[in-house]
């Protein structure tokens, strides 16, 4: 089978949402781009995003309730993400996300959306049920678009994304 042919049968599965799929990659992308921009990285020998320090400077501007986010964030609530894994008798399977005990809304907001991102980048939504899965996607882009307003600089930083692709 040729790389056009394989391509094209790998198109035929996502194909209704490839678009949805295209822009949930595009803006996580970008959005961990922003990050590291801004200040939110961690360096070793290579550079990441530091969610984690994101998270903890701007948890007191997430509200769950605000009208841009909240039925997002209520679905993701109520059927958290599933994650894939590997059960006892070696077969992948999938476990239903967990809240931890002291995890602020925006954390588990954001927890679920880097879930959402692995498991279609990672092969673990293939195949691809529309249903579900587009509402997890657009979920998520809900939530970061929303975080993304938190701070000027951050915000000047995903933008400028943007704006460097359309020039």
């Amino acid at each position: 089978m040729s790389q056009v042919e394989i391509s094209s049968k790998i198109l035929d599965i996502v194909f209704d949402e490839k678009e949805l799929i295209f822009n949930f990659f595009v803006t996580f992308s970008r959005f961990e781009y922003a990050l590291k921009i801004s200040g939110y990285m961690i360096e070793n020998e290579t550079v990441w995003p530091d969610w984690k320090r994101f998270i903890e400077e701007n948890y007191m501007n997430f509200d769950k309730n605000h009208s841009s986010i909240a039925k997002s964030y209520e679905y993701l609530d109520s059927d958290p993400v599933k994650k894939q894994i590997l059960d006892n008798s070696k077969n992948l399977g999938w476990k239903v996300s967990q809240r931890g005990e002291k995890d602020s809304d925006m954390e588990w907001a954001i927890k679920q959306v880097k879930t959402i991102r692995n498991n279609l980048f990672h092969g673990g939504k293939i195949p691809f049920d529309p249903d579900r899965d587009s509402k997890l996607l657009l979920a998520g882009l809900d939530i970061l678009e929303y975080c993304a307003n938190f701070n000027k600089s951050f915000l000047h930083a995903f933008t400028l994304v943007i704006k460097k692709r359309r020039d």
